[in-house]
């Protein structure tokens, strides 16, 4: 999935506080105090600046 589907509903986030961010080899999860996640899926990298990895 591309994007973010049309209908999702967020209407929960401008009253949840966002308390932990969970890091993985391909994705990034938002946690939030409604007991609510939030996942983001890609093929990501972390390195250093002038550094091969």
């Amino acid at each position: 999935m591309y994007g973010l589907d049309k209908h999702a509903d967020l209407s929960f986030l401008p009253a949840s506080v966002f308390i932990q961010l969970r890091v993985g080899q391909n994705e990034l999860v938002l946690a939030f105090d409604s007991d609510a996640l939030v996942t983001v899926e890609e093929s990501i990298e972390i390195g250093m600046p002038g550094k091969e990895s």
